[in-house]
């Protein structure tokens, strides 16, 4: 819940695709992976690869992490 309210206030703030609203995803999407909810995870770390994506370069270490979440989150 906690987690949905920074999110709202950080979107009304930042905008879309700000590297802080990624950061906010990926918490959100390693949330739902550790409660075993694999299909909200996928979305929620996606949105934090696309956004990742625009933001930073494709060697940039954000990058790694994100892979990480996403290969724990199926396997």
């Amino acid at each position: 819940e906690f987690y949905q309210k920074d999110l709202k206030i950080s979107l009304q703030a930042l905008g879309d695709n700000h590297p802080e609203i990624a950061s906010i995803y990926h918490i959100i999407g390693d949330l739902y992976r550790s409660l075993g909810k694999f299909n909200e995870a996928f979305e929620y770390l996606k949105k934090t690869l696309q956004i990742r994506t625009l933001a930073f370069p494709a060697t940039h270490p954000r990058f790694g992490v994100t892979y990480l979440s996403l290969a724990n989150t199926f396997y």
